[in-house]
């Protein structure tokens, strides 16, 4: 492993294994108090971090943001099984400012196959304010582009039903490409194991996914995985979300992989998950604690996020 945890009963020692496991030049990234004594160090090998830099930094999008040259808005779809999170993740991108939350942003939703998809949308878009159109066929996309066309960013949700045995494309999949996309992120949890990644991924490929957007990423904190399930899937990643409240931790995909990897001693993910039924991503809880959510990660945009210098800005 290239980047890992060390423990020992002080830094002397951890600094050691680190060294003697990834040699003299090793990186380290974190280090700090173990919970039950001693002491731990997340170390990396020499050339890991920037190899990871390489491959989760993609094309950038904001210099395309800014081009006021642009004749229609930036359309960023999300993809993947059901249950990755997918909304949530693009409630998360279109009111985060570490996301589009600074921008003008609608919202489509091509997820008409269940009521409760609909219903769940719906009221997102209407908490927040933000325009939505919901398509069934792709002739109606171009009529939906030009309502939204004032938007600086539009943001599509898809349905989680498609499965590569099916040799038909589905009418949702022929939606979202007459849509033309400028990026289709394939949204994974974080705990997927890289085969079922490898075959979701093979799943969604008629999509033509650009990015990876882990979700879901409070539920593998310390896990080494975190790493191989990146470069397994080989796609760029601008993000990774993390617990269900909105517009709750959005983070760039390097430096928060690293604190996922380093927490809870981090600050940067929440070190518990949200327990089922607790109503913390509801509509209805979007609306009682938006502006609080949103000045304070507006503060934590401003001051660069996280605890680990040099990898705020990344992703």
């Amino acid at each position: 492993m290239k980047i890992d945890l060390f423990y020992g009963k002080d830094v002397a020692s951890a600094l050691l294994k680190v060294r003697r496991e990834l040699g003299p030049d090793a990186v380290i990234l974190h280090s700090g108090p173990r919970p039950g004594g001693g002491v731990e160090v997340l170390g990396a090998d020499p050339g890991e971090v920037d190899s990871l830099r390489r491959l989760l930094s993609g094309n950038e999008m904001e210099p395309a943001l800014r081009s006021e040259a642009r004749i229609r808005p930036r359309v960023v779809a999300l993809v993947g099984p059901a249950g990755a999170g997918k909304t949530t993740a693009l409630m998360k991108l279109a009111l985060n400012p570490r996301g589009f939350g600074a921008k003008k942003v609608g919202l489509i939703s091509l997820d008409t196959y269940r009521v409760s998809g609909l219903d769940e949308i719906r009221s997102y878009a209407q908490v927040a304010g933000l325009p939505l159109e919901i398509l069934y066929h792709e002739s109606d996309a171009a009529g939906a582009l030009a309502r939204l066309r004032d938007r600086d960013v539009i943001l599509v949700d898809t349905p989680g039903r498609l499965t590569a045995v099916n040799s038909q494309t589905p009418d949702w999949v022929r939606t979202l490409l007459a849509l033309e996309p400028d990026e289709v992120h394939l949204a994974c949890p974080a705990g997927i194991r890289l085969g079922l990644a490898r075959r979701t991924r093979w799943s969604f490929e008629r999509c033509k996914p650009t990015h990876l957007l882990l979700t879901r990423v409070d539920e593998s904190l310390r896990d080494p995985e975190l790493v191989g399930l990146v470069r397994g899937l080989g796609l760029p990643g601008r993000w990774i979300s993390s617990g269900h409240e909105l517009p709750g931790s959005l983070s760039p995909a390097l430096s928060g992989i690293i604190n996922a990897l380093a927490a809870p001693s981090l600050t940067g993910l929440p070190a518990t998950t949200r327990r089922p039924g607790d109503g913390s991503g509801t509509a209805a809880a979007v609306a009682a604690r938006r502006a609080g959510r949103e000045a304070a990660a507006a503060r934590e945009a401003a001051a660069g996020g996280g605890s680990i210098s040099g990898f705020q800005a990344v992703g």
